[in-house]
């Protein structure tokens, strides 16, 4: 049996986020939850973009820097500003 999905608005991003309703449970208080952790990244780190990749599942930033910048993915917020710290202090190779 195929996992239904919806796809929902989450503030500050360009397009839907596809949340599994894992056999009829409620996505929209993951939805809120995975909204509340991508505030919470854009507010420790304002110049950094951070999305959820419906496609991959997993947490993605661009943090900007010499040259390109810098992309980085973590399989969590708490993760990702991990990544995002280690990218700001790690000169790009």
């Amino acid at each position: 049996m195929k996992e239904e999905e919806r796809v929902v608005r989450v503030a500050g991003t360009h397009s839907g986020l596809s949340v599994p309703t894992y056999g009829g449970g409620p996505p929209l208080l993951l939805a809120a939850s995975m909204q509340r952790a991508a505030e919470g990244l854009r507010e420790r780190f304002p110049w950094v973009q951070c999305w959820w990749g419906p496609y991959t599942r997993r947490w993605w930033a661009y943090v900007p820097g010499v040259g390109l910048g810098r992309l980085v993915e973590a399989g969590g917020p708490e993760q990702l500003a991990e990544e995002i710290l280690r990218a700001m202090g790690r000169p790009w190779r």
